[in-house]
């Protein structure tokens, strides 16, 4: 799971709060609009790439019949 920290230094940082260790900072951004904006897109890219579930999605090259 990806959260947004404001830094002491006023940045903010997308944090994979489900990873190996706490601090795992995956980006620095200027503004907390632009980490937001990242975090979506990273996690739209993510789920979009892998359910975890192993199923083929229709037009993934298999045919229907």
């Amino acid at each position: 799971m990806l959260e947004v920290v404001q830094q002491p230094d006023g940045r903010y940082a997308v944090r994979d709060i489900g990873g190996r260790s706490l601090d795992d900072v995956l980006a620095v951004f200027d503004t907390q609009r632009e980490a937001d904006e990242w975090m979506l897109s990273r996690t739209l890219t993510d789920e979009g790439a892998d359910t975890g579930l192993g199923i083929m999605k229709p037009g993934a090259g298999e045919r229907i019949t």
